[in-house]
């Protein structure tokens, strides 16, 4: 396991509200303006936190800052957000659209209009962004007594390294622009930083994580948006994550590193198999008894689970509706008779197949790390 590093805060800044608005929870999603504005003396209606034209956003890049593949990455991004009848996130109603590009004219932070852009230290210090920033999120807001999200803009730092992979495998000194872009994504839909430990919204990098090797929204970061756009869809999704939570906001990412497992003996006998993941339900209204099962996959290639594999156990965890379920680390053994070969861990939550999901696709997890039978 590593822990989560290059932890710099995102700052997230306003455009009409001059105040400070901050996370008042670590276990809940927060609205953008928060229980100071609605209600209280600015009169704002209790669904201020809502994009307040509707429940889809047209943005449009600006020409010439993005690669080919950059691009691919905040597509990815935008939409882990994307819900409705036929998304994964069912229940509610969203989606992002990129429109056409335009040109480095068309950025105006006060336009009501929303662009994705990459500019320089200098700009950003001149719009008061925090120094340690990776990107920001630049919001304006409607008129009381609604006060929604009326338009935005996100510009990232020029002068990091950005890659395009997701956060655990971006080389050292480099941030993923996809980890980074969901979040700020996420401002622009209404919500504020959720400094708990794996939600998107989290106000440190890489909060959210990967998800089964695609970007993903977690389970707070879900319920927020079914609470701010809900529909009447239904339907049900398993996600199991290698990011588990420590507490107080912090992750660990299981199953990585370089070293290399080996053995004296013809067999690994005693060796130990990491459990520690993140299991997740979601879009579903009652809690559920699911098979989650660990195996050696060889490192070669495969489908974790099929006939390559070699099964080391299984749980049955309970999982709540939209709660995080971490396995703290406990260990196997490698079973004696395992063929000499190299391999890596994987584990597959709904791994009998007993439940209908909306994607099936994010069911498994693959460890980094190698094992090596002699």
């Amino acid at each position: 396991m590593k822990p989560f590093t290059n932890r710099i805060i995102r700052t997230a800044s306003l455009v009409a509200f001059a105040a400070s608005l901050t996370a008042t929870s670590a276990s809940a999603w927060e609205c953008i303006v928060n229980d100071n504005y609605t209600g209280g003396a600015f009169g704002c209606s209790p669904t201020a936190c809502r994009f307040e034209p509707g429940n889809s956003v047209t943005y449009h890049l600006i020409s010439g800052k993005f690669t080919a593949s950059e691009i691919d990455a905040i597509d990815n991004a935008h939409a882990a957000w994307r819900a409705g009848a036929q998304q994964l996130n069912r229940g509610a109603d969203w989606r992002f659209i990129r429109g056409a590009t335009e040109p480095t004219g068309s950025l105006d932070i006060s336009d009501n209009r929303y662009h994705v852009s990459r500019l320089s230290d200098s700009w950003l210090a001149n719009k008061g962004v925090s120094a340690s920033a990776l990107a920001v999120a630049f919001r304006s807001y409607g008129a009381f007594p609604n006060c929604g999200v009326r338009g935005g803009d996100i510009i990232f730092r020029n002068s990091l390294t950005w890659s395009t992979s997701l956060p655990n495998s971006t080389p050292i000194g480099a941030f993923s622009i996809g980890q980074v872009a969901i979040h700020e994504f996420g401002h622009i839909i209404g919500f504020d930083h959720d400094n708990g430990d794996l939600q998107v919204m989290n106000a440190a990098y890489p909060a959210g994580g990967d998800i089964s090797g695609e970007y993903r929204i977690s389970e707070d970061d879900y319920v927020g948006l079914e609470a701010n756009y809900p529909d009447s869809s239904t339907g049900k999704n398993f996600m199991i994550s290698k990011f588990r939570s420590t507490g107080g906001g912090n992750a660990v990412e299981g199953w990585t590193g370089s070293t290399v497992f080996t053995s004296a003996s013809d067999v690994l006998v005693g060796s130990e198999v990491p459990e520690d993941v993140s299991l997740i339900l979601t879009g579903t209204t009652g809690a559920l008894v699911v098979k989650v099962t660990w195996y050696l996959r060889p490192s070669s290639g495969g489908i974790c689970g099929d006939a390559s594999s070699i099964e080391v156990g299984s749980r049955f965890p309970n999982l709540g509706v939209n709660t995080t379920f971490s396995r703290n680390l406990s260990t196997w053994q490698i079973p004696a008779g395992t063929a000499p070969n190299t391999y890596k861990v994987c584990a597959v939550i709904d791994s009998d197949g007993s439940f209908s999901e909306t994607r099936e696709n994010d069911n498994s997890v693959l460890s980094e790390r190698l094992y090596v039978v002699n």
